[in-house]
Parts: structure tokens; C-alpha cells; sequence
């Protein structure tokens, strides 16, 4: 609630002036109630009542900084009633600017200077318990803003935790299928290494084999050749022994012939022997 107090404390003339500007400003019209004061400030600038004339009058026309420096030259005024007001439309102004606390510390001063101000009394009441009451909004605010923000934070750092887990696995997963490929790729190497190895131990064993079989075709054909080399010598000792055989029968033969040709000569000498030895003997 905006309370216009004004206290005019001049001349005659300036009265009669001061009545028109507040007749003006209580009619609504503000233009013409700040022309008004912006002359008789112009006449009178040291006039707290005139200076609290066009402050507030600014004030109501939201010309918040020519408000302020006119009601703050009158806050030090020597009239405490109208420093009061002063302090009071300061207050008022303030709370305009959303700016509760300094508004409060004006409604307090404006008490000070006049304990009687009702207004000012309930004001400063209501607006302390709004800032309280703000104050609480703020901080209940704060707590939840500072909740969110741990629950974020939290969030996140399950999220973070999460991911990580899920970057673990993931890399888990993928080290185990390296290593799976790796061992699958060692042991398909180990059986190529192993089909190699029996392909060469079958072709080492088949080489053998037939070089066994060759071996054994050349001994049995080296042992035939022998055999019938032997045979060959065989027969030929045997021929030769059946050509000695005849031979020596044959010689044994002739022998035998030879030694009856020879006892036939014998014989025949002998009979020739005999036949001479009886002639002899007969003669006799």
C-alpha cells in the first residue's frame, strides 16, 4: 500500500502552489502534479516537502531513480513525521524492485521515526513474514535444488558406474572373444600343425614303406639271383661233377681196358711162353 503523506511547509504562494500539485496527483494526473513540482523545486530546492512532492510523484509515474534521489534527500529531513513518509515510499519502492530486504530495513526506519505509523507497522509485519516465508522458499528450494542436485549427481555417478560396468563387460566380452578367436585360431594352427605332421609321418611311414618294399623286392631279388646263382653254380658243380664222373669212369674204364688189354698180352706171352717151353721140353 502506497502512503502519500505530503507536508508542504512554505509560504502562502507556495501553499497555494503545493495544493494544486496535490490536487493533481489526487486526481491522477501525474504529469501535471510533477510540473507543478518541478517548478516550485526550481523556486525552492531546499523544500523537503516539495522534494517529497516530486519523489513521489516519479514514484507513481515509475521513475524509479528520480525517485529515489528526491525521497532520499528527504529521509534526512529535520521533520521526523516527514522523513518517516520518506523512509515509508522508499520502502514501497523497494518492494517494487523485488528488493524485500532493503524495503523491510525502510519500513523499520520509517517506524523509528514515527512508532505511531500503523501502516508501517503492518507493512513492515508482512512483509517480514514474506521474507521468512521467502526465506523458507528459498532454503526449502536450496534443499531440493541441492536434493536434485545430489540426486543427479548421483545419477549420473550410477549412470558413470553403470557405463563403466557396462565398458568393463563390454571389453570383458571382447577380450574373451580375442582370446577365444586366439585359442580357436591356435588350435585350428595346432590341428593344421598336427594334420601336417601325421600327413608327413603317413608320407615318412609310406616312403618307409615302400622303401621297405623296395628293399625287400631287391633283397628277394638279390636273393634270387643268388639262388640261382647257386643253383647255376650247383648245377654247374654238379655237371662238373657228372663230367668228372664220366671222366673218371671213362678213365676208369680205359684203365680197365688198358688192364685187360695188358693181361691179354701177358696171357698171350704166356701162352706163347708155354708153347715154347713145351716144344723144348719135347725135343728133349
Amino acid at each position: 500500500m502506497l502512503k502519500i503523506l505530503i507536508f508542504f511547509f512554505l509560504g502562502i504562494s507556495l501553499s497555494i502552489c503545493q495544493d494544486n500539485g496535490l490536487d493533481a496527483y489526487n486526481s491522477g494526473d501525474m504529469i501535471k502534479a510533477r510540473n507543478i513540482y518541478e517548478k516550485l523545486y526550481k523556486k525552492v530546492p531546499n523544500s523537503d516537502a516539495i522534494k517529497f512532492g516530486l519523489g513521489t510523484t516519479a514514484f507513481r509515474q515509475k521513475d524509479q531513480n528520480t525517485a529515489k534521489d528526491f525521497l532520499g534527500s528527504v529521509k534526512n529531513s529535520n521533520d521526523p513525521i516527514l522523513a518517516s513518509k520518506a523512509f515509508y515510499n522508499l520502502g514501497e519502492l523497494f518492494i517494487g524492485e523485488n528488493d524485500f530486504n532493503s524495503g523491510l530495513l525502510m519500513y523499520k526506519k520509517a517506524i523509528i521515526l514515527n512508532p505511531n505509523d500503523t501502516d508501517a507497522k503492518i507493512n513492515y509485519e508482512l512483509l517480514k513474514r514474506k521474507i521468512q516465508n521467502q526465506d523458507q522458499q528459498n532454503q526449502d528450494q536450496q534443499n531440493q535444488d541441492q536434493q536434485n542436485q545430489d540426486q543427479q549427481n548421483q545419477d549420473e555417478q550410477n549412470q558413470d558406474e553403470q557405463n563403466q560396468d557396462e565398458q568393463n563387460q563390454d571389453q570383458q566380452n571382447q577380450d574373451q572373444q580375442n582370446q577365444d578367436e586366439q585359442n580357436q585360431d591356435q588350435q585350428n594352427q595346432d590341428q593344421q600343425n598336427q594334420d601336417q605332421q601325421n600327413q608327413d609321418q603317413q608320407n615318412q611311414d609310406q616312403q618307409n614303406q615302400d622303401q621297405q618294399n623296395q628293399d625287400q623286392q631287391n633283397q628277394d631279388q638279390q636273393n634270387q639271383d643268388q639262388q640261382n646263382q647257386d643253383q647255376q653254380n650247383q648245377d654247374e658243380q654238379n655237371q662238373d661233377e657228372q663230367n668228372q664222373d664220366k671222366k673218371n669212369r671213362k678213365m676208369q674204364a680205359e684203365a680197365i681196358l688198358n688192364a685187360l688189354q695188358k693181361k691179354e698180352k701177358i696171357n698171350q706171352k704166356l701162352k706163347i711162353s708155354k708153347s715154347k717151353t713145351r716144344s723144348l721140353v719135347k725135343d728133349w
